[in-house]
């Protein structure tokens, strides 16, 4: 998500800052450094961000699709 946010924003030193970080809280440390952020624009266009992300993830990763369907209608 946070590597997306730097694409949004045109931020092209971000995505190696996000993606240098194992640890999601360091990552989104990374994420809010992102230069040219709008929250205008951010809060437009995160849910589409996410959403390609999460079908991307879960569609590649047998197990974790298997989980995914597995919780049912649960949110």
């Amino acid at each position: 998500m946070m590597a997306g946010k730097s694409r949004v924003f045109g931020d092209a030193d971000a995505p190696a800052r996000v993606l240098a970080n194992d640890d999601p809280a360091a990552a989104k440390h990374a994420g809010r450094s992102v230069r040219g952020f709008d929250e205008a624009v951010w809060v437009d266009r995160r849910f589409d961000l996410v959403l390609r992300g999460n079908l991307e993830k879960f569609g590649q990763h047998p197990l974790l699709k298997a989980f995914l369907i597995g919780t049912g209608a649960h949110v």
